[in-house]
């Protein structure tokens, strides 16, 4: 699958069918990038209170 700027979109088979559908509307769209990480909760909540605390 590629989108409308010619890059090729690789398949992302742990999506479930929601998320499947909304990767084909914002790669039919075009010039779109998304980024997703996943991050231990632990990780994450000690990085959200150090910033509220500064």
């Amino acid at each position: 699958m590629f989108d409308p700027n010619g890059i090729r979109v690789r398949a992302l088979p742990m999506l479930d069918a929601s998320e499947q559908v909304a990767l084909e509307r914002i790669t039919a769209g075009g010039g779109v990038r998304l980024a997703q990480e996943r991050l231990p909760w632990p990780m994450a909540m000690d990085a959200l209170r150090a910033a509220a605390s500064s």
